[in-house]
């Protein structure tokens, strides 16, 4: 079977997980088609058309009983951009009609307020209407047409999963074997809280890309526990999400060993030895969470937050270990724990040092603090009293001229301003840089105090692991 292009992927075929003759899964597609693309081609017709009156099209749809059976569903649960909010719709068929009905008071408006001379020419206006009721038909033809295609998937009982533009949550559970279950999970629709996982689980165990903790710069044990594999939210990605489930799927069952050390020996392989590597190297590589497909890059951390980001993967690993030892049933884990916890004996010490240097510097920068805040202090006092000043000054101008104060031009208060005080511009430049120093100072105090409770955190939490 052809390669489905990536334009038609739940827009004229949706992608299927299906078992042949010989118990093998395969992804193939199921085509599906409008049942009212005829109707809705008139209607595009004439939204196309340059001749077609807004009157002509307001009959039309009027007359027109076809797009009745439409309004077959409460609410479409159907997402053009999967990864955009508020994409649920009602189909309402008056909708269409009372747009036209408000574009032609606009018109009869703007054509009211035209002023002697002058010439408003409508057609924009008409064609901008023309183009909304074409895209809400089409809008509408869509959702109706994939939502009779979801309803065949489910009655054909060879069909074991199928790509969708569901919105909202959606979390179906696929037995492909007796041994081998995938989960789809996907909350489409809802903005940046949007998802698209899959989730395998083999002889009841889940598999987790432990790998990822390590390889992303930005990552949470709380996230990656939830999917085996995580994808963009655009629909070309559910061919690579359902090849993913079919290649797991039959690995496991012509391969259980080649399964388990793909899947599950080589993810904590690959997370075990770049931990133990983050703790003696500052070169680390890793990958972007936006951007996974521009590869590996330089980490760009050093001193203090590099060592608190070594401190929150290495100390955050022994959270996995509760996962790792869940396939101590059909794998040899032990190894790994022992590693894990290794290479964060090796850790705490540098995290020991790193929070007394700290402290040390925090100390320093406090004592700073404590000379430059009076100077602050008193240029912020002093430039409160030029404000002052001015305001004064802008009110007697606008007196002496009779007009409100605010409508006064600024620059005709600045020139006043500066006349009657010169001092103030050395005064201004001065005050700039006491107050730059002053609160770069106070962010610099701010970051270290935020890296200290985060190195203590870690470091506590190695102290936990080991006192139980």
């Amino acid at each position: 079977m052809a390669e489905t292009p990536n334009s038609e992927i739940n827009d004229g075929k949706l992608l299927v997980l299906h078992q042949d003759s010989k118990g093998v899964v395969q992804v193939g597609h199921v085509a599906y088609s409008n049942p009212l693309e005829n109707e809705l081609e008139l209607v595009r017709q004439l939204c196309d058309s340059e001749h077609t009156t807004l009157d002509r099209l307001k009959d039309h749809l009027a007359r027109t009983r076809t797009f009745d059976q439409l309004v077959r569903a409460k609410e479409y649960r159907y997402c053009i951009e999967l990864n955009a909010a508020y994409q649920s719709f009602q189909i309402k068929l008056d909708q269409g009609l009372s747009f036209i009905k408000l574009m032609h008071n606009i018109i009869k408006s703007k054509k009211k307020s035209t002023k002697p001379g002058e010439y408003y020419d409508p057609t924009d206006d008409v064609e901008n209407c023309k183009k909304y009721i074409k895209e809400l038909y089409t809008k509408w033809c869509k959702a109706y047409a994939i939502e009779l295609a979801y309803e065949s998937c489910k009655r054909n009982q060879n069909i074991l999963a199928y790509s969708h533009r569901i919105c909202g949550w959606s979390n179906p559970v696929h037995r492909l074997t007796p041994n081998f279950t995938v989960e789809v999970k996907t909350n489409f629709g809802y903005g940046g809280a949007s998802y698209f996982f899959t989730k395998l689980t083999f002889k009841d165990v889940e598999i987790i890309p432990f790998s990822e903790w390590v390889q992303y710069a930005i990552a949470r044990v709380t996230e990656i526990v939830r999917y085996s594999k995580c994808y963009e939210l655009e629909n070309r990605y559910w061919r690579n999400a359902l090849l993913y489930c079919r290649d797991a799927c039959n690995l496991s069952l012509t391969d259980e060993e080649q399964f388990i050390s793909k899947y599950i020996i080589d993810e904590c392989d690959i997370m075990v030895k770049e931990l133990e590597e983050m703790v003696v190297s500052d070169e680390l590589l890793v990958i972007s969470r936006k951007e996974p497909h521009k590869g590996r890059f330089k980490l760009d951390k050093a001193g203090h937050y590099l060592v608190e980001y070594k401190g929150e993967k290495i100390s955050g690993a022994l959270d996995l270990i509760t996962k790792i030892l869940a396939f101590d049933k059909i794998a040899s884990v032990s190894n790994f724990i022992t590693r894990i916890e290794q290479a964060n004996k090796k850790i705490q010490p540098i995290l020991v040092n790193e929070l007394l240097a700290l402290v040390t510097k925090i100390q320093e920068a406090n004592a700073t603090m404590a000379l430059l805040q009076p100077d602050f202090l008193a240029y912020l006092g002093k430039n409160k009293e030029y404000i002052n000043e001015k305001q004064a000054l802008r009110e007697l101008l606008a007196q002496q001229q009779g007009v409100p104060s605010y409508k006064l031009e600024q620059d005709h208060v600045d020139i006043a301003f500066h006349d009657k005080f010169p001092e103030y511009r050395p005064f201004e430049k001065d005050f700039k840089a006491v107050s730059e120093r002053y609160h770069q100072l106070t962010d610099h105090i701010k970051n270290l105090n935020r890296v200290l409770d985060s190195i203590s955190n870690y470091k506590d939490r190695i102290d936990t692991y080991f006192c139980k």
